[in-house]
């Protein structure tokens, strides 16, 4: 399976940001190995910039979030056709900040990924923990039921169009990362009970960790089993530390 190495910009970068950004980066990446797709996920004001100025032969534009909606009386919300329109055909879906300041439950969480895959655009799922439901020992329950219910209805044949990414919440931003052992116990859960619910199918779904991801971490969170990939925040917002990741996952 391929490596993923998606960052997330998050509210970070104006138009003449992101062009600069694109502009170093296009520079620093002339190529992507064959086993490696990068992507980063960027504000929806941005995208329509971004899809003009990176070199999109090496990289993928995502969304942030998108609307459940395709189009209508919704004020201020973001339709998968508007996206769609850009050039852009994934997005994130029900990150942790997202799930926290816009309440987003996983059940509108499921209507936007069914949105999604019924739109031939590829969500790249976010779940985890709270930092209380970890010292509780509670991770495994929460994963299952956040996989459950973001997955409800989701065809066999669809799963190989998804992206899961584990973001134990009481790692992003803050500077701690999960140890190898937790990454590994986690991602062996989500890997095996997404087996349960779409069989050995559900093998080819890339499961991307994130969670205060760096250049001195990469290389051991990627040599961890069921770990696909990386979905870096701060760590992807430099052209030259990205790229010190991608060359990392290339190797």
């Amino acid at each position: 399976m391929k490596k993923y190495i998606y960052g997330n910009w998050k509210m970070n970068k104006d138009i003449n940001e992101t062009i600069a950004y694109a502009n170093e980066f296009n520079n620093l990446i002339k190529s992507v190995a064959s086993n490696v797709c990068v992507g980063i996920a960027i504000p929806y004001i941005n995208l329509a910039k971004a899809c003009e100025t990176f070199n999109l032969a090496n990289i993928t534009i995502l969304a942030e979030n998108v609307s459940e909606h395709e189009s209508g009386a919704y004020t201020s919300q973001i339709s998968i056709p508007m996206i769609k329109s850009l050039g852009v055909n994934q997005t994130l879906i029900g990150h942790s900040e997202v799930r926290q300041y816009l309440n987003e439950s996983d059940e509108l969480l499921n209507k936007k990924i069914h949105a999604c895959l019924n739109n031939n655009v590829v969500p790249v799922i976010c779940i985890g923990e709270t930092l209380q439901q970890f010292e509780n020992g509670a991770t495994e329950q929460v994963v299952i039921k956040q996989l459950d219910a973001c997955l409800a209805n989701i065809k066999q044949e669809q799963c190989a169009n998804i992206i899961i990414a584990y973001e134990p919440v009481w790692a992003i931003g803050t500077g701690k990362t999960a140890t190898s052992e937790i990454i590994k116990k986690v991602h062996l859960i989500i890997r095996n009970h997404l087996i349960k619910l779409f069989g050995q199918s559900a093998m080819g779904i890339p499961l991307l960790y994130g969670g205060s991801v760096t250049v001195a971490t990469a290389s051991d969170i990627l040599r961890i089993e069921n770990v696909n990939g990386l979905l870096i925040g701060g760590a992807s917002l430099k052209p030259d530390v990205f790229n010190q990741i991608i060359k990392i996952a290339s190797c």
